[in-house]
């Protein structure tokens, strides 16, 4: 889970927002009663801050390698929407992350 807040000095109830990511094929996912569970709205009333809960389709345990892209995307999302992320910040995280796809493409074969 993505964790805004999440630091040695922060309070946990600073934080702006969280955002979960789950394929749709991931075992967890499929436990009985865990999809009501998320998509009724339960989940967001056990977890403080819980703003979105995202299903990655036809992907399993592996989502940071299984959809690099879409991963990506969503991380960079949550930190240029977090207060505790300074503009150079972001800038060198989107050039690491930028690099990291690189060598993805280049080391891993697709799926």
């Amino acid at each position: 889970m993505l964790d805004a807040g999440a630091g040695k000095n922060r309070s946990y109830h600073s934080a702006n927002w969280h955002k979960k990511l789950v394929g749709d094929l991931d075992l967890t996912y499929n436990v009985p009663g865990i999809k009501e569970y998320i998509h009724d709205g339960r989940m967001q009333k056990d977890v403080p801050l819980l703003q979105e809960v995202v299903v990655l389709e036809d992907t399993a345990p592996l989502i940071n390698q299984e959809r690099a892209d879409e991963v990506n995307t969503h991380i960079l999302d949550f930190l240029r929407n977090s207060s505790c992320v300074s503009s150079r910040d972001l800038c060198l995280i989107k050039m690491v992350v930028l690099h990291l796809w690189y060598l993805h493409r280049r080391l891993v074969p697709p799926f």
